[in-house]
């Protein structure tokens, strides 16, 4: 066998690279389309759907000059730098109006067009045929990628991908000045953009073959692509850190962090190759991670890591792939916590596609060596592709109400108070108060510090005519986010029902301070100083 050096098929002169495999990347096309066919008809999920879109006044009323400036300004109250998914929001309310259809629609179609760049990098960067179908199908159809496409507040994924795919193709034919704008528009939609600087110097070194030009040429050539992605990260670090976004470290130390981080490392690669069950939201186990997890996982990380380094000659594909997979997933990986979670099944959406490839690559590299084995290993990932595509579909399912999902990720992310709350949530918005109610004070046991588990418990107690136990549980709401509007305005209700109307009066007053466009409840109207006011019934 010729050293993997000489078998770069990048190298290879266009003439004799394969053409592309318009035909077969059809059928996965019709494949994607059939997997996710129901999902356009769901409803906004009640998971920052229905608060981003048709909740938030500046996406509502389309695109305009107000829009555009709170979204490039951080997209209060939200903190999220991404005003390019905020304005693709505004574009859609703006020709289509509110419904969640075109959203659902615009998701899937924007998967599909990544699965497509996906496809046309692998085969720009002269991979065979069969990597680039086998490793564009893995993505296509995987059921860890349902989330990014079902869920349209995760559309940042899906625009980030787009440019950031288009990016690394602009890199592949030596165009600095579209590199860099792609670039921009990438970290416009998410910042985890800012590790691409990097990919486009494993590219380099891995598979385009520009090594020998040396490491500081191809470095100083992106100074600005590194320099935009240090703006960013620090940019995105200070608005979650004025938003109160970030985890405190006297809660959720360094070390805990760390250790989560080795062990996700491990683990998305198994939920890639066992990917049941799959849930939203994988709670944080905080300081409880037993040691055994990550003692075991970082011996198996560096495992795997140092002979993949020291094969890099010979298995470029391979090298390319996992340390793309490492490189990618970074911003992610909690060491920097924005969230309560431990693991993300959208986190993995640009970093997979490095394990596909190395994947399809080794597949690539058995049938080589190996002919005789190709029918029967085709035959392998046909039937792989298959019951993929199942679990996908059966995944889609799940996001078809939020009670359907959250049931699901109850059961079998356990215990799990995020879960609990947003299924309680869903039940009391159906008014279905008796059976939120024990879900709630479970959330609230498992979590004590959780607002919004706090906030619907009293909303739940308000419901049911018991203000004297939802008031604690409104005050501590009042207590860990003292800058909701919301929450002074359960706690007003709550007062209200014990007639003690000069607290409620000054919450409400407090609620109508953060939110001036606040229209309270027809309950609090006797409390309002102006009159007449227009009033909604039912509560927040």
């Amino acid at each position: 066998m010729p050293q993997e050096s000489s078998e770069r098929i990048l190298q290879l002169s266009p003439e004799m690279r394969q053409s592309f495999p318009t035909g077969p990347f059809l059928l996965i096309a019709l494949a994607l389309l059939t997997v996710y066919h129901a999902v356009p008809s769901f409803p906004y999920s009640g998971m920052d759907d229905t608060a981003f879109i048709p909740g938030n006044p500046q996406v509502r009323n389309g695109l305009s000059w107000d829009g555009l400036l709170w979204a490039l300004r951080g997209g209060e109250p939200f903190g999220l730098w991404t005003p390019l998914v905020w304005l693709s929001f505004m574009a859609e309310v703006s020709v289509f109006g509110l419904s969640p259809f075109i959203h659902h629609l615009d998701n899937l179609l924007l998967h599909l067009a990544n699965v497509f760049l996906f496809a046309r990098l692998l085969h720009r960067l002269g991979q065979s045929s069969r990597v680039v179908l086998t490793a564009a199908a893995l993505f296509a159809l995987h059921p860890i990628h349902v989330e990014s496409v079902v869920w349209i507040a995760e559309r940042k994924d899906l625009l980030f991908l787009f440019f950031s795919l288009l990016t690394l193709l602009a890199h592949c034919r030596g165009e600095r000045l579209t590199t860099l704008l792609f670039f921009f528009l990438a970290t416009t939609a998410k910042p985890m953009a800012i590790t691409l600087p990097i990919l486009l110097l494993l590219l380099d070194y891995g598979l385009l073959g520009r090594a020998a030009s040396g490491f500081w040429p191809l470095l100083r050539q992106k100074a600005l692509l590194f320099l935009l992605a240090l703006l960013v990260a620090v940019a995105t670090f200070l608005l979650h850190e004025a938003q109160g976004n970030l985890a405190d470290t006297r809660i959720l130390p360094l070390w805990a962090r760390f250790d989560n981080a080795l062990v996700s490392y491990l683990a998305y690669p198994l939920k890639l190759l066992w990917p049941y069950p799959l849930a939203p939201n994988y709670p944080h186990p905080g300081t409880e991670l037993p040691l055994w997890k990550p003692l075991l996982a970082a011996p198996l990380l560096l495992g795997l890591t140092v002979p993949v380094w020291k094969n890099r000659e010979r298995w470029p594909f391979l090298f390319t792939g996992w340390f793309w997979y490492l490189i990618a997933l970074l911003p992610a990986s909690g060491l920097v916590q924005f969230a309560d979670q431990a693991m993300a099944d959208h986190f993995l959406y640009l970093p997979a596609l490095g394990l596909y490839l190395a994947a399809a690559g080794g597949v690539d590299r058995l049938l080589r060596e190996k002919p005789r084995l190709t029918q029967a290993v085709t035959g392998v990932i046909l039937a792989l592709l298959l019951l993929l595509s199942v679990l996908a579909h059966r995944q889609s399912l799940l996001w078809s109400s939020d009670e359907v999902l959250f049931r699901h990720t109850a059961a079998v992310t356990a215990p799990n108070a995020r879960a609990l709350t947003m299924l309680g949530l869903s039940l009391g918005n159906q008014e279905r108060w008796q059976e939120a109610l024990p879900l709630l004070e479970e959330a609230v046991r498992l979590k004590p510090r959780m607002e919004q588990a706090r906030r619907l418990l009293g909303r739940t107690l308000l419901a049911l005519q018991h203000p004297e136990e939802a008031l604690p549980h409104l005050e501590s709401a009042v207590a860990l986010g003292p800058q909701s509007a919301v929450n002074h305005l359960m706690l007003a209700r709550a007062f209200r029902q014990l007639h003690r109307d000069d607290a409620a009066r000054n919450h409400l007053r407090r609620a109508r301070e953060l939110k001036p466009n606040l229209i309270p409840p027809v309950e609090l109207a006797p409390l309002l100083e102006e009159a007449p006011l227009m009033l909604r019934r039912g509560a927040p």
